[in-house]
């Protein structure tokens, strides 16, 4: 696998931010996020506020609020409105809608500990199709502790709206009593036109035993411990979004097609977004096909290897 190198990062996004700097004042880009402890993420920020963000999470007040760039909105999300019971956690990151599975996490380290319930609050519960206003949502973000599946169930005509990405954690093992898992997502989310793009921040949990022993290899890239969670990213499969493409103004066409390539770039799929620039460039304003052929060509390309180096690599 070729490398980037440092500067190469940095030449990147230096283009990507004159480029953002550029393009035309009307492509924003809005985002709704539920578990938004934190605030948004990094990639968020290399769009310099073109970006609007709902973000849900209960403890973040008991009223909602305007602030510059988000909507805070602090009620719990699922499938239906109403409340819930909503289970605080020893360690406040596991606190969840869904009770903790104590007979699968005593068998990882340290996580029944973890997942000890202090207290049960009620919660106000709603659906995001009720809440969210109708002008186009472009990305979803889902941070729900087992609940994922719950919020989607309340977000069906967000999904059919024109939503381009969804950022959504999953889990591979029951860390919560009856939660759906990665391939039940996955399932859900192809139903309504969305491939799984890529997962990252894989994280594993590492089994009880008497040595407390965690880490240990004996062949490179072996790892021990047991995947349970990471971040699932879902976008348009080609079919569905060359589909809602055609429902578009023409206007509206150059605008969508401009969303997409952002989304794909801060999540760093610059070969899905080259692509789908060159086949769709034609439907661009030819002020965005400027910005963005100039964007591409000022990235670096990646190191070539020899014929030597690549015989050396097929004969191992």
């Amino acid at each position: 696998m070729v490398k980037m190198r440092w500067w190469d990062l940095l030449r990147a996004r230096s283009a990507f931010g004159r480029m953002i700097r550029d393009i035309d004042e009307n492509i924003t880009l809005t985002l709704v996020d539920v578990g938004s402890v934190g605030g948004i993420k990094d990639r968020w920020r290399l769009l310099e506020g073109r970006v609007h963000s709902y973000c849900f999470d209960p403890r973040e007040g008991a009223t909602p609020r305007e602030e510059p760039g988000r909507t805070i909105l602090p009620f719990a999300v699922g499938r239906a409105q109403g409340t819930t019971d909503f289970y605080c956690t020893r360690f406040g990151n596991m606190s969840s809608m869904f009770r903790p599975n104590a007979d699968t996490l005593y068998r990882f380290q340290d996580r029944e500990t973890k997942a000890e319930v202090v207290s049960v609050e009620q919660l106000e519960v709603r659906r995001l199709d009720d809440v969210i206003p109708e002008s186009t949502v472009d990305a979803l973000k889902i941070d729900a502790q087992g609940g994922e599946l719950e919020v989607l169930l309340g977000a069906q005509k967000l999904l059919g709206s024109g939503l381009l990405l969804a950022e959504i954690e999953v889990s591979f093992i029951e860390r919560y009593i009856s939660q759906p898992l990665f391939g039940d997502v996955v399932a859900f989310m192809r139903s309504y036109g969305f491939d799984l793009l890529d997962l990252y921040r894989l994280r594993r949990y590492y089994r009880t035993n008497y040595r407390i022993l965690r880490k240990c290899q004996i062949i490179s890239n072996a790892q021990s411990g047991q995947l349970s969670y990471a971040d699932a990213i879902f976008f348009l499969s080609d079919a569905a979004l060359l589909s809602h493409l055609d429902r578009l103004d023409v206007a509206d066409k150059s605008n969508f097609l401009a969303r997409a390539i952002l989304l794909l770039l801060i999540y760093g799929k610059f070969d899905r977004a080259l692509q789908l620039f060159k086949e769709q460039q034609p439907l661009l304003s030819e002020s965005l096909q400027g910005s963005f052929m100039l964007f591409f060509d000022r990235l670096p390309l990646p190191k070539r290897r020899s014929d030597a180096e690549r015989i050396k690599r097929l004969n191992r």
